[in-house]
């Protein structure tokens, strides 16, 4: 039996890296797992199952949805906060 989870506002670290390089913001693979990682480091984003920012099927969060989720679960409400592009000032 498989077991499905859902995370809310979420994405996937290759997903992002494949963004950023269509976006010109890097160079290569290697440049998008340094600047994933150096957002982790920064706490920008945050990883949904405590794992290193790598190119692969690693779900990350931004630090400002995770304390969304955390005030939806505590008050039943949904907020939302806009977002910059935070990658290309990173």
């Amino acid at each position: 039996m498989v077991k499905l989870s859902f995370h809310k506002k979420s994405f996937i670290s290759r997903e992002a890296i494949r963004f950023m390089l269509e976006e010109n913001l890097v160079e290569s693979e290697e440049d998008g797992v340094e600047k994933g990682r150096l957002m982790v480091e920064h706490g920008l984003i945050i990883s949904v199952n405590d794992e290193k920012f790598k190119n692969g099927y690693r779900l990350f969060r931004f630090s400002d949805d995770q304390m969304d989720i955390d005030n939806e679960e505590k008050m039943g409400k949904v907020s939302y906060i806009g977002k910059k592009n935070i990658l290309s000032s990173f």
